[in-house]
């Protein structure tokens, strides 16, 4: 099991990746 602050940091690259999907879909 990971510690709360990997799964923060996890989270966060989670909505990285996220917002990464909606540009590369608003510029395709």
């Amino acid at each position: 099991m990971r510690p709360q602050n990997c799964a923060r940091e996890d989270v966060t690259y989670h909505q990285f990746v996220n917002l990464g999907k909606m540009v590369f879909m608003l510029t395709l």
